[in-house]
């Protein structure tokens, strides 16, 4: 009937059919831990443990403050670092509804709520005193970094079912590729642009 040839919905059936038995010709290798580890090894981005800081900011708003913001800044990060009592921080600077003490974040987790720039500088700041001004969308800020630990690369026991998997994705990628690769082998492929419309000319123009 060549449904294959002048049916749309038949023909993208059956190439997703083809696809399926190529993604289970795949899905038959089974990666033991040597090139599970190599591919860990080679893509270690995908799999490493973030790092996670503990602490606490104090605010100071751009907007209100104006030009005195940084020496605002400096000044009360001089107080901060001298003072030999605890400090109500929520009223050491200005109000901030994001809150003034973080536990246990990611970097991610930081960039939620301050920015990415903010969160890739405090991350690089000392433990056990306060620093700054680090800036971030909202203004300036004060930061005493309480805790941190840096991202760390896994071992392959504590990922290794993350890893399989990324591993097989990237079979079956390599598998649908040189198929699509040897089937475009049998075929002419021509590329038809748009029909260009004729010029006008003379009294026509």
């Amino acid at each position: 009937m060549g449904l294959d040839k002048n049916d749309m919905v038949v023909r993208r059936r059956m190439s997703q059919k083809m696809e399926f038995i190529s993604n289970d010709l795949a899905s038959l290798s089974e990666p033991d831990d040597a090139i599970l580890q190599a591919y860990l090894e080679e893509h270690p981005e995908k799999f490493a443990i973030p790092g996670r800081i503990s602490y606490s900011q104090v605010y100071l708003n751009a907007s209100q403050r104006g030009e005195y913001v940084y020496t605002d800044a400096e000044k009360l990060l001089s107080e901060l670092s001298q003072s030999t009592v605890d400090v109500d921080i929520t009223m050491a600077g200005d109000s901030f509804m994001g809150g003034y003490h973080f536990n246990d974040e990611t970097d991610f987790g930081v960039s939620r709520i301050f920015g990415k720039t903010f969160a890739e500088q405090i991350f690089k700041l000392p433990v056990g005193e306060w620093s700054g001004p680090v800036e971030s969308g909202y203004g300036l800020h004060l930061v005493h970094v309480d805790s941190r630990t840096d991202s760390r690369a896994p071992s392959l026991g504590q990922v290794r079912d993350k890893v399989r998997i990324e591993w097989l994705a990237q079979q079956q990628r390599k598998t649908n590729d040189l198929l699509y690769s040897e089937l475009r082998k049998r075929y002419e492929i021509t590329v038809e642009g748009p029909t260009a419309e004729p010029r006008q000319t003379g009294d026509d123009a």
